[in-house]
């Protein structure tokens, strides 16, 4: 039932609450996993890690934290 990265990461899982940072650093080996069993092109793949990246670098930085 997962829709994508974010989700997987922040819904499914609780990775990115234990540790957003390790976890955006996994996230690209993460999406490599996961990826064919949803069928995601290469270009969906980079998309997914993109947009984590992107979330984790908003919430640490609304917190006042370095990536």
């Amino acid at each position: 039932m997962v829709t994508s990265l974010v989700d997987l990461l922040t819904r499914r899982t609780r990775a990115h609450l234990v540790d957003a940072r390790a976890t955006r650093r996994a996230a690209a080996a993460i999406a490599e996993l996961v990826g064919p069993d949803l069928a995601w092109s290469d270009e969906q793949r980079e998309r997914e890690v993109r947009r984590y990246e992107e979330l984790v670098a908003k919430e640490l930085s609304a917190a006042g934290l370095d990536l």
